[in-house]
Parts: C-alpha cells; sequence; structure tokens
C-alpha cells in the first residue's frame, strides 16, 4: 500500500513531455477517384520506367553505389527492408499507386492483405502520417509439410507523410519463427517480384 502511494506521488511530480497529441487510425480505403487513376496508370504502363529505375537503384544500393533514385536497403538478421525516398520529379500522388501497386503483387503470389490503415499524429507545428499495408502468407487448408510457409515473412508497405508531403516509401519483410513456419526465401526474390 504505501508503495504504492510512493509511485503515485512520484508519478505526480514526473515531468510530463508532451512530443504528440491527437492519433488518429482509420481504415485505408482508396476513393473511386483514386481507383481509377491507379487503373489509368497501370493501363497506360506509367508504372512500368519507374519500376525499372527502382530495381537498378535496389541493385546498386546493394553494392553502396548511388543510382538515380534515392533508395536505401537494409538486411539484418530477421528482417530486410526498403526505403525509397521522395523527390519532387516523382509527383504526390506516385507513393500511393506504387505501394497499390506492391500489394496486388504480393497478394498474387500468395499473401492476404491482414490491415489497411492510415495513421495521423499531430506533432509540434506538423501532421505526420502514415498509410500502410500489412501482408500475411496465406495459410492453405491442407499442407503437405508439418510447417506452413512463410514465403518471405510478414510484409509492411508503407508511405509516410509529412502534412500532405511524401517522406518516403518503405517495404520491410519480415521473418517468421522457423520452428512454426518452413525457411522465408530470399527478400532478392520479393524484389524481383515487385520490380521486374
Amino acid at each position: 500500500m504505501i508503495s504504492q502511494v510512493f509511485q503515485y506521488i512520484r508519478n505526480q511530480f514526473k515531468p510530463k513531455l508532451k512530443s504528440s497529441v491527437g492519433l488518429e487510425t482509420e481504415m485505408l480505403v482508396r476513393n473511386h477517384q483514386e481507383k481509377q487513376q491507379y487503373r489509368d496508370w497501370i493501363q497506360k504502363g506509367n508504372h512500368q520506367e519507374l519500376l525499372k529505375n527502382i530495381y537498378t537503384s535496389f541493385t546498386l544500393s546493394k553494392l553502396s553505389v548511388k543510382g538515380d533514385l534515392p533508395l536505401t536497403y537494409f538486411q539484418g538478421k530477421d528482417r530486410s527492408q526498403i526505403l525509397l525516398h521522395y523527390i519532387d520529379p516523382m509527383g504526390k500522388t506516385v507513393f500511393p499507386l506504387l505501394q497499390d501497386y506492391f500489394r496486388d503483387r504480393i497478394v498474387r503470389v500468395g499473401y492476404q492483405v491482414f490491415l489497411s490503415e492510415r495513421q495521423t499524429v499531430e506533432r509540434m507545428g506538423y501532421l505526420s502520417g502514415v498509410e500502410r499495408h500489412l501482408l500475411r502468407p496465406q495459410v492453405p487448408p491442407f499442407s503437405i509439410s508439418d510447417k506452413p510457409e512463410q514465403l518471405y515473412g510478414n510484409i509492411e508497405i508503407a508511405v509516410h507523410y509529412a502534412d500532405d508531403r511524401p517522406l518516403y516509401l518503405s517495404i520491410v519483410a519480415e521473418k517468421l519463427n522457423e520452428q512454426t513456419h518452413n525457411k522465408q526465401y530470399p527478400f532478392d526474390e520479393l524484389a524481383e517480384i515487385l520490380f521486374i
């Protein structure tokens, strides 16, 4: 009882830091105009040149060489990540288009969308936002092996914003537990699925 009183008093006098307020989370649903823009972008082939540049920049980044697009690649033990940094010539609408294109490509190889959300946080002087798709490997109803396939692990495709300006698009593949799942496929294969 006395320790709870001391904890209460300590909490009352602890300095309170206000770093962010107003977290809002909602489902990420594209409106009719955005869906039509995406269909037009694909049908006209406007994505092809950009994807070639992304793949070239990805390949060069693995060799510690800069490509035409500002791209950073990280590979850890359980996590691989690509950050495609925004530049003005891309245009503000290209990241959501790429994000949905990557989502669709990943769904085709045996994934399901687990969550699509938009989060907005009011920070000191600006709004910080994230739009993300979280994808998980589909578990087939019948499996030949004892362990289900994890394919490339859990995948997150996110676009980060400051106010309404895109900052970067990230693609993260996180390994699942190999005691409960089969071995993770190489991240380079995932990059080829997305970019080629």
